[in-house]
């Protein structure tokens, strides 16, 4: 199990011990998820994020993927958000793609900022990445500006990038890359 701290948050890796606060976490948070997210059949949410949690710890083992879910270090009772590194490819690519969500009532405190910086500082150091890239629709105005804050630079526009919501939609493409390898 991966645990890492910031200041404020603890991120950690998802097990099945933590299956009632993933639930909570997203049943918390439907109508806030819904405009950034792809469909999720709600009528077996249990079964749903219980193979989700198995893909993720697949995807870790594999070295394929992380995901890690946000604390407040003062309540490890509650998920507060999650940052996913998927797609993870090796060899002369190093590159993964990144992905995040906040819970709707702890937006506005710079959590989302201070995981994804540890997280990105992560994948240089611990997990030897050259680059991450990460997707963002551009009328996600708060993802649009936090982004480049953590050191992401725009390359261009995605058209029709993700089905999100049950539409196709043009993203962002963003990317930072580690400049300890460039040496």
């Amino acid at each position: 199990m991966i645990q890492i701290e910031t200041a404020r948050l603890l991120l950690q890796s998802p097990h099945i011990d933590l299956l009632p606060m993933l639930l909570d976490y997203h049943q918390r948070n439907p109508a806030h998820f819904a405009p950034w997210s792809p469909v999720v059949d709600a009528t077996d949410l249990e079964n749903y994020y219980t193979q989700q949690i198995t893909r993720y710890q697949k995807h870790s083992d594999e070295g394929t993927g992380l995901a890690l879910f946000l604390f407040e270090k003062n309540n490890r009772e509650k998920i507060i958000g999650d940052v996913n590194l998927s797609n993870v490819v090796r060899g002369v690519f190093q590159s993964c793609n990144m992905g995040y969500r906040l819970d709707e009532q702890a937006q506005g405190k710079g959590y989302m900022r201070e995981a994804l910086q540890r997280v990105v500082q992560y994948a240089f150091d611990e997990m030897k990445l050259h680059r991450i890239e990460a997707n963002i629709m551009p009328h996600n105005v708060r993802s649009v500006k936090l982004i480049p804050a953590v050191g992401f630079e725009e390359e261009g526009l995605a058209k029709k990038y993700l089905k999100i919501n049950g539409e196709w939609e043009n993203h962002l493409h963003y990317a930072v890359l580690n400049e300890k390898m460039e040496e």
